[in-house]
């Protein structure tokens, strides 16, 4: 067939789209299952969003370039009871709004998270939807055999779906690095399942005998026929769409260039690229979760309790899933530390037992700050990522402030040296933690958040300024700016956690006084409080 190149870019362009869309509900339905630690940010879902969309969009302005009169294509959806095209139609713009409402719930942030997967699981209903539509459209035509099977419908599906986890996997390989060894294999699957059907179908295709023959369609029942000539005059539409004009010559490496270019290539790339996007995965996760009343993380917003084995509650990236008991055992890390020294007291407990007595009676007369402060520079010392995280949110629990924790570690430089230092400072900065803000430290730049007329005395308010969140209180005595995360596990509060003049955390219910800042239930802290002016009859703060 000689079909027109718009049909070419409808149909690669929207299968992408949707191929793209399945491969971000994926990784989030998997990250919502605690099979694998969710995206540090949203970006990854917001930016493939907007790709998808693209994809489609371009798609449909594409499939207006093949219609012969483009101003009725509404008409095209009169036929839905019986016309493949028609469902197809319908259903590509509903899969269109799902895919910009997906992308819009996540660029809402983390609260939106589970209202998000169920719009995308929804998405990717239809988008299977419009692969079956797309696919039907061709498996409808019975007169055409090589296309009247259901090995159609199912290569479009797979092609598409190959198409865009490939894409989700190069975005993933700059968004989100962790997932794209994920992805390429999940491609990879796809395009060899993809090479599965249309060699069935090929196969298929060489073994059907044809319903007519040359003395069928003449009448003539002579058993020597030769066709010498095309049969016309003219042009015909048979000739135009079923005849290229190409050599015999040409023919002959159309096929095996298209096994190469659209299977062996990409199976290649993808098989070269798996070994090295592996090797940017996350360590192995704990085998239990330490955190007491685990919540699920930003990949989750409801409140249910997990029991699961690995945790989501903290936003960090040293998660993920256990080997199989196929797969071979990773080598030993700093991170596996804590998982060596549960089994050495679950085996041993008469020998690690006293050791674990020693540590307590060791640190019986140091204040709670200074046991911390230690312990978070022995993590640095010893480079424990998930140990440091964990000691550093306990410093700041128990009061320690950020100038504290970096001064302790600059005081052990002799021991540390610098590399570890900076080593450590980058999983702080990883972290997000408000403390550590340059603002809470007297450092940052000022920023103009909002007018002041019209904002009454003990009125609390969230807002965004330049990408960050805050809480905006009106006191007797001035203003009042926080930073709108907990500074338990930096969970951003939304707005409707406001109940008066209290603010609580949704993951673990710790409440602060919006007058003060302070903690009053469930933990201890404050919310980091950035500095505050007035000019000019507008608010502005520091940080």
């Amino acid at each position: 067939m000689h079909p027109a190149i718009s049909v070419i870019l409808l149909t690669t362009l929207i299968g992408a789209g949707q191929g793209l869309l399945m491969a971000l509900v994926t990784v989030q339905a998997w990250a919502w299952l605690a099979l694998r630690p969710a995206p540090a940010t949203t970006a990854f879902y917001l930016v493939g969003s907007l790709v998808a969309l693209a994809l489609l969009a371009a798609g449909l302005v594409a499939s207006f370039f093949h219609l012969g009169r483009p101003e009725r294509a509404w008409r095209a959806a009169a036929q839905w009871r019986t016309s493949w095209l028609s469902r197809e139609v319908i259903v590509l713009p509903a899969f269109m709004g799902a895919v910009a409402l997906y992308g819009l719930l996540h660029g809402l942030g983390a609260p939106m998270a589970d209202a998000a997967l169920a719009v995308g699981l929804a998405a990717s209903v239809l988008s299977l939807a419009l692969f079956v539509c797309t696919g039907m459209i061709y498996a409808a035509v019975r007169f055409l055999a090589e296309w009247h099977t259901p090995l159609t419908p199912l290569n479009y599906t797979l092609l598409g779906s190959a198409s865009g986890f490939t894409l989700a996997s190069a975005l993933a390989a700059t968004l989100a690095p962790p997932h794209a060894a994920f992805l390429a294999g999940w491609a990879l699957a796809l395009t060899l399942a993809g090479a599965a059907g249309r060699a069935a179908s090929l196969w298929r295709n060489a073994r059907l005998v044809p319903r007519s023959t040359l003395q069928s369609a003449i009448g003539i029942q002579h058993p020597q026929i030769v066709q010498t000539s095309r049969g016309f005059t003219g042009g015909a539409f048979n000739l135009r769409e079923f005849f290229h004009g190409a050599s015999p010559g040409t023919m002959r490496w159309v096929m095996p260039a298209f096994v190469v270019l659209a299977f062996a290539l990409p199976a290649l790339l993808l098989g070269l690229v798996l070994p090295a996007a592996r090797r940017r995965r996350w360590p192995r996760s704990p085998s239990r979760c330490s955190t007491p009343g685990c919540w699920p993380s930003a990949g989750s917003s409801s409140r249910r309790r997990i029991t699961r084995r690995t945790c989501t509650t903290r936003r960090r990236t040293d998660a993920a899933p256990l080997p199989t008991a196929h797969a071979a055992r990773p080598a030993p890390g700093p991170d596996a530390m804590s998982d060596a020294l549960a089994y050495l007291a679950k085996t041993r407990p008469d020998a690690i037992g006293p050791y674990f007595q020693f540590l307590k009676a060791a640190g019986s007369k140091l204040d709670p700050k200074t046991r911390n402060l230690i312990s978070v520079v022995t993590k640095v010392h010893a480079q424990t990522e998930r140990g440091l995280r964990q000691y550093l949110t306990r410093a700041l629990r128990e009061g320690c402030s950020a100038e504290e924790v970096l001064d302790a570690m600059l005081m052990a430089f002799p021991a540390l040296g610098l590399a570890k230092i900076v080593w450590a400072v980058d999983i702080i900065l990883a972290m997000d933690l408000p403390a550590f803000q340059p603002g809470a430290m007297g450092a940052g730049e000022w920023h103009e958040l909002m007018p002041t007329k019209g904002f009454a005395v003990g009125r609390t308010a969230r807002i965004e300024c330049d990408g960050r969140a805050l809480f905006v209180h009106r006191a007797e005595d001035g203003w009042r700016v926080y930073d709108s995360r907990c500074p338990h596990q930096a969970t951003d509060i939304p707005e409707l956690a406001l109940e008066g003049s209290t603010l609580t955390c949704p993951k673990h219910a710790w409440a602060f006084d919006v007058q003060s800042g302070q903690c009053i239930a469930r933990g201890q802290g404050a919310l980091a409080q950035w500095p505050t002016k007035v000019l000019r009859g507008r608010l502005w703060a520091r940080w």
